[in-house]
């Protein structure tokens, strides 16, 4: 199938069945054949994708395609419904699951089209209408990935991506922001043999130069832009980071954080010595909780005074997390635990509350060294008087 070409941009071509390279039309069921799909408004074929039906996005609305009752698509069987108008721009849509994300005409909204069996048609709910600032200057490039973790990533026109974390089964549909030392200019999901991966272009300024790399993302590491080496001789000095010139990165030596370097020469200089190193761009984990909603009599607790006593972050291998400017972690201090790696565990950091705020309780929570971080749930006891 063709669409969208500049000579006849509302027109859908079909090859031979059986010949893709064959387009010379006919009436035989097998034959070739080409189709306007004519429209309210003269709107251009952006996208063809696969559903339940052949679907079409043009920049102004969605169509499906099929054949007659019971038959495939031929030159003389092609039905054409209308199913929404909400317009796709020129980033590739994705399919998830039963649905088909696509970004709407102005690149602010993500779409997911799909089957509706209460309206036996296909509908496109907005994807972005809890988090409409994460689209904030506009998506030009999009992907998938589908292990370990269900993950869609889009790349914003200024250099940031905004991932979703997206189980359509489990209904979770959860947007962040992922920052780097850099731009992101397009991303692609790609399969390894037991996982997949998503790989990205990003553009980074090293040592004066601008420089474009294929970088993709590691669960393993923690720093951006990353190198890993290992020497069975303990050593301070290493080399073989030039492509880090001149930046100050993070180190890990020996699953330690060592504080931040400058690449100078492509080498760096430890203040002790290690057998394994990761040195990369560092990045704060951050995430900020809002007022807590409790609900009370009068039905929110939205303007009350609400204090809270004790936050209870829930997490799991984690090194520790700084909650609200007060560093936590699992660490006990006896001579076993001398002069080894921080203790990775998992259950609840506790912090008491003690801010004389009433009206505007604000949480974060962060982690700004290069160690293990993984957040399971956020508690905080309340008391609620309005």
């Amino acid at each position: 199938m063709l669409a969208g070409s500049p000579g006849h941009p509302q027109t859908l071509t079909g090859s031979r069945i059986g010949d893709v390279l064959d387009f010379e039309i006919g009436t035989a069921d097998d034959a070739a054949f080409s189709r306007e799909l004519a429209t309210s408004e003269i709107a251009p074929i952006q996208h063809l994708s696969q559903a339940r039906r052949l679907m079409v996005h043009t920049s102004s609305n969605e169509m499906s395609v099929r054949g007659g009752v019971e038959k495939s698509m031929t030159p003389t069987s092609i039905q054409k419904n209308d199913e929404s108008n909400a317009g796709a721009n020129f980033v590739r849509p994705v399919k998830i699951g039963n649905e088909i994300l696509f970004v709407q005409r102005a690149g602010r909204k993500i779409r997911a089209c799909g089957y509706r069996y209460d309206i036996d048609g296909f509908d496109s709910p907005d994807r972005t209408v809890f988090s409409e600032h994460i689209t904030e200057s506009g998506i030009v490039d999009m992907c998938f990935q589908q292990e370990p973790d269900a993950q869609l990533t889009c790349v914003r026109a200024d250099g940031v991506l905004a991932v979703s974390t997206y189980e359509t089964e489990q209904e979770v549909n959860a947007w962040g922001r992922w920052i780097t030392q850099g731009l992101y200019e397009y991303c692609a999901a790609i399969p390894t043999a037991t996982s997949e991966q998503t790989w990205t272009i990003v553009q980074r300024t090293i040592d004066g130069n601008v420089k474009r790399y294929i970088e993709y993302f590691d669960p393993d590491l923690k720093t951006d832009c990353a190198k890993t080496d290992t020497d069975g001789t303990a050593k301070t000095t290493w080399t073989g980071f030039g492509h880090l010139e001149g930046k100050t990165v993070k180190v890990l030596a020996d699953d330690v954080y060592q504080g931040e370097h400058v690449v100078t020469g492509g080498t760096i200089e430890l203040t002790r010595t290690a057998n394994d190193v990761e040195v990369g761009l560092g990045y704060t984990p951050l995430m900020t909780l809002k007022n807590p909603e409790v609900g009370n009599i009068a039905g929110t607790s939205q303007g009350a005074a609400i204090s809270v006593a004790e936050v209870i972050v829930r997490v799991l291998d984690t090194v520790g997390a700084v909650i609200n400017g007060i560093a936590k972690d699992f660490r006990r201090m006896n001579a076993e635990l001398l002069d080894r790696p921080p203790e990775v565990g998992s259950g609840d950091l506790r912090e008491t509350t003690l801010s004389d705020q009433i009206y505007l309780n604000e949480l974060t929570i962060s982690q700004p060294e290069p160690v293990a971080f993984h957040v399971l749930a956020v508690i905080r006891k309340c008391t609620v008087n309005d």
